[in-house]
């Protein structure tokens, strides 16, 4: 008994590889990759033949050009499903904190098991604070803010790529989503503001809850 073979075609959703150029000078054929630094990366962002999708930054030192992807939670649910549970609603005005919370009470929300947590934003020297929502975001190098959080803070007043703010009287250097990423609805609280203020975070992934820790003998 004879078995036959037929050739199949697979499709991966890794990148393709890189394009090979003719040399001009009649040497081998090089390798030509886009690149995601210099003066190209918004054009590396933003032409879907070389944009592959939400990456992690390497080196971490690039945050405009990192990228997830979180279409579970935008402004809606922030407004109303994440309001509801966190007990506060989203870019409420609320009063200045003379001192930081040690602690502060999150939920984790939705079918992402995300960790949310409501937290006193505002810029430094500044009379008005507002509650924010923040997906806590281990993966993320940086933090960012909205589009809507930002236009809430800046008012007409044009949105620069990275901003001083204060998250709990802690002063972290805060980002803008760029134009082509993923995740421009939500607010990151990243990994730089956890170790720049020595946070611990805890998940109750039984009972969907969360916490984060402030030092309390930390100095400003």
């Amino acid at each position: 008994m004879f078995s036959f073979l037929w050739p199949r075609a697979f499709y991966s959703s890794q990148p393709l590889p890189p394009l090979l150029k003719d040399d001009p000078t009649g040497g081998p054929s090089s390798t030509v990759c886009p690149s995601p630094t210099g003066s190209d990366h918004h054009h590396y962002l933003s032409d879907p033949y070389l944009y592959q999708g939400p990456i992690d930054v390497t080196p971490a030192d690039m945050p405009e050009l990192f990228d997830i992807l979180l279409s579970d939670i935008d402004e809606k649910v922030l407004h109303n499903e994440v309001s509801t549970e966190l007990g506060s609603a989203y870019l409420s005005e609320t009063p200045c904190l003379t001192s930081p919370h040690n602690t502060v009470n999150g939920i984790v929300f939705g079918e992402h098991s995300r960790a949310l947590f409501p937290l006193v934003v505002r810029f430094p020297r500044k009379s008005r604070s507002y509650v924010i929502h923040f997906v806590y975001n281990s993966g993320s190098p940086f933090t960012y803010l909205s589009h809507e959080a930002c236009d809430k803070l800046f008012g007409t007043n044009p949105v620069p790529a990275n901003f001083l703010i204060q998250i709990n009287c802690k002063q972290i250097k805060a980002h803008a989503p760029n134009a082509s990423s993923h995740f421009e609805h939500v607010n990151l609280l990243g990994t730089d503001f956890c170790r720049l203020w020595g946070i611990k975070v805890n998940i109750d992934y039984e009972n969907n809850t969360a916490t984060i820790h402030f030092p309390s003998d930390q100095q400003e």
